[in-house]
């Protein structure tokens, strides 16, 4: 799936040829601790998909508002299990509270969640046993119940009810269905609820 467009640059002069090519991407990849993350992304932990280091605490902000809710989606998900994730553990912590995820309680939780607002992602481990850690995507939306204004939807939206077997993403987005409802992740330079609108 394609998330980015490439410029190309290109100077000349008398003596010399040169190509400038500059990578653009809307999607970030925030790998580095305390990144600060905005609208999609892609967030790996370090070393991944090998393990992650011993005595390892790294944590990545994703930034939304109050009325926006992020949709966090594995792609992969290894952290030592424990009985209450006491070990390793990936703490994810918005307004509502907090929750430590290990072992298989990604694959309980259907490899996917939603939170509100301001999203703050959290893994930590001890000085012993490594997994090779996780690889999620994740994609701020605004919360529809929380808005106050009466907007119209645009005549492509699919009606209530539909599911991902109806494939509703347009322009090759990426449908998940969370709680029931349709999630559309969508390519560089589409937005809306079903990637609709062009940003062009």
């Amino acid at each position: 799936m394609r998330f980015c467009r490439l410029k190309i640059c290109v100077f000349k002069n008398l003596l010399s040829f040169s190509v400038l090519i500059i990578f653009i991407t809307d999607e970030v990849s925030g790998q580095a601790c305390d990144s600060v993350l905005s609208v999609r992304g892609i967030i790996v932990s370090e070393g991944y998909p090998e393990a992650y280091p011993n005595l390892y605490d790294c944590t990545w902000i994703i930034d939304a508002t109050d009325t926006q809710t992020v949709t966090i989606v594995f792609e992969d998900f290894a952290v030592e299990p424990g009985e209450t994730c006491e070990f390793d553990s990936l703490e994810v912590r918005d307004a509502a509270g907090s929750r430590k995820l290990c072992g298989d309680r990604v694959e309980k939780l259907g490899g996917r969640m939603s939170v509100q607002g301001k999203t703050i992602l959290r893994l930590t481990s001890d000085d012993s046993v490594q997994e090779r850690g996780f690889k999620l995507r994740f994609q701020v939306s605004e919360d529809e119940s929380a808005v106050t204004t009466t907007t119209v939807a645009p005549a492509t939206t699919p009606p209530p009810g539909v599911t991902c077997d109806d494939e509703p993403c347009q322009n090759d987005g990426f449908c998940e269905m969370v709680d029931g409802d349709v999630i559309c992740l969508c390519e560089d330079g589409f937005e809306g609820d079903y990637c609709q609108i062009s940003e062009f």
